[in-house]
Formats: C-alpha cells, structure tokens, sequence
C-alpha cells in the first residue's frame, strides 16, 4: 500500500532549488528513472507544482488529495476502483442503446454512490441549512469538495474503461433553455453558446478580481459568480444554467460479455451496497484530514481564513450528519418535507 505524502512542511509559492530539496520537505526517498516518475505522478495527487530546470514552485496543495492504494501489478488507483468499474459495467450492459447521455449527478445516482437527497441538497443548500440546523458555510465546502473528488473518481474510472475499449467517453456542455421559471428544453449546447458562456464567466471573474474559478471559492464568491453568470446567460441567450454530462458510447458486446462472465446480474446489489460504503469513508476520511491540517496550522501560525470552520469541534460531526443525509441509500427522502 502507497504511504500518505504529508505536505504540511510546503506552502503555495514556495520554491524549492531541486528535487532532492522537495523530498527532505515531504520526508519522501529520493528515486531514480521510472520511480521518480512513479513518485512526482502521486505528488499530483496531493499539490500542483511547476518545473523551471531544476527548481519546484509549488502552486496548489489540494484541500482532497487524490489518496491511492497499490494494486496487483504496481499500478495505483483508488481503494474502490474495482468495484466503481464492475457497477458501471453492470448499468451499461442494461442499456438499450449504444450511446448514454447522464449528467455527473445522474451517474452518481445510478451507481448508488449517493443518494436523491445529494442533487436537491446542492442546490437548495440553504433549505437543507434550516431543515438540518447547520450552518450554510459547512454545506457549500461539503458539496464543492465532495463533487471535486467524484469528479476525479468518474474520469478516472470511464479513462480505465476506455483503455480497455470498453467505452468511448468525452464530456459536453449541457443547457437548460427557458423563459423566466418555465424550463423548455435541457440540450446539448451549441458552439456559439459554449463561446457565450465562457466570455461571461470571464467578465464575472474579471469582476470579482479572482484569476480562476478555484480563487472565487476561496474568496468564499461562488453563489454570487453563478448567480451573476446565470442572470447574464438568461438576459442574452435565456440560458437559465449550463452544466457537464458525460457521453458514453459503449462496446456493446464486451460489455456484455464482461457483465456475464462475473455474474454481476446477481451480485450487483451487494455490490452496490460495498460501493457506497467505500464512498462514504472516503468523504470522511477527506474531511478528518483536512481538519488534521487545518489544526496543524493554527499550531504554526498560518492558518488560512477558508479552513477556520475546520477546526470547529462540530466540523467532523456535521460532515458525518451530511454524508448519512446525502450519500447513504438508507436515508428518506427529505424533499418533500423540505418543501
């Protein structure tokens, strides 16, 4: 199993004069040829760094790192990488047609990696505030790195697959057409909507003095830039909100043959339930890490002002309350009750 790279010794903008300098900072071996690939590859799982000659400038140590575990064969990948391509195989091999067209949130749904409250949780997070007494700021960090890490967990499985010519997959811009709060269509996005939306979100950033989307999180910005986005769209190209999905296009007949073979059919549901659990402990274990550093450095004094909430003593058991609300299939429904 990989060990945990700890960067609590490095910060952003810091410069270290070599490799070997970077290695006595993260208490790591220094390697040579394919493991010193091997090692700055897992380094991107925890912080972005930029190479001039010989130096490393750090530029984003990641609040989730992208945890791995070694596998059979020397290749990393997820501690529940398995069983995410197994239940993936499982609902493609029930599909009609050769092609599938789902939103992040959808695919989520359907591989009961969280539940029906997730996606009306994310985006009424103030109702869910009042219906779950917990203040809003726990939600909006809950469902920002929580997608981020999904994110990362689905490309990661549909590029697996893809390599073995299981499936061709690309993502594509999706919008909601309407008039004031009457939808008409959900669609692909054409290519002078897809200029349109990154021209607005350029002036919105522009706006808010924020380089990229990552700087409006922590400016703590995010619902005022979608809300001003999504107004400008409206007004100009009624747009009411634009969002990824995923194409799918898959080898119907491997699929098949791969689903038969490992008698997913009957074990699917077991299956589904170990899934979730994985999920669910890698939300918290992300959570009990980030409140570890975030508690490392009011020791040495550089705590950053986004990662104060982090130390509360409520941080860790609102995080278990949101994942049982959000991720568990055994929870109820709260909609309804919420509306």
């Amino acid at each position: 199993m990989s060990n945990i790279i700890n960067t609590r010794n490095l910060r952003e903008g810091e410069i270290f004069k070599n490799y070997k300098a970077l290695c006595e900072a993260l208490n790591e071996k220094v390697k040579t040829g394919y493991s010193k690939q091997a090692q700055l590859k897992e380094w991107e799982g925890y912080f972005t760094y930029l190479k001039d000659k010989n130096k490393f400038i750090i530029l984003k140590i990641l609040d989730d790192p992208i945890v791995k575990v070694e596998q059979r064969g020397g290749n990393n990948k997820l501690a529940h990488a398995d069983k995410m391509d197994e239940m993936l195989i499982y609902i493609l091999s029930k599909q009609e047609d050769g092609e599938l067209l789902m939103t992040i949130n959808r695919l989520l749904l359907e591989m009961k990696m969280i539940n029906e409250n997730f996606t009306y949780g994310n985006y009424n997070q103030s109702k869910v505030s009042a219906y779950l007494d917990i203040e809003e700021a726990y939600f909006e960090e809950f469902f920002h790195l929580t997608k981020r890490t999904f994110k990362s967990n689905i490309d990661s499985m549909l590029d697996r697959l893809e390599r073995k010519s299981m499936i061709y997959w690309n993502k594509v811009k999706t919008v909601c057409i309407g008039n004031g709060d009457v939808i008409e269509a959900h669609r692909l996005a054409t290519k002078e909507e897809i200029q349109l939306i990154m021209q607005v979100e350029d002036e919105v950033m522009i706006e808010l003095g924020c380089e990229d989307k990552q700087d409006i999180v922590k400016k703590e910005m995010w619902k005022y830039y979608k809300k001003e986005v999504n107004k400008i769209l409206s007004e100009k190209a009624n747009i009411m909100y634009y969002y990824d999905s995923y194409n799918i296009i898959r080898n119907v007949g491997k699929l098949t043959r791969i689903a038969n073979k490992v008698e997913l059919t009957h074990e699917h549901v077991t299956l589904m339930v170990e899934l979730n659990q994985a999920v669910q402990k890698q939300i918290l274990t992300n959570m009990e890490r980030r409140s570890k550093k975030s508690l490392e450095e009011v020791k040495s004094g550089v705590l950053k002002t986004f990662h104060k909430m982090r130390t509360n003593e409520k941080y860790l058991e609102n995080g278990t309350i949101m994942v049982d609300t959000f991720i568990n299939p055994k929870c109820e429904c709260i909609i309804d009750e919420i509306r």
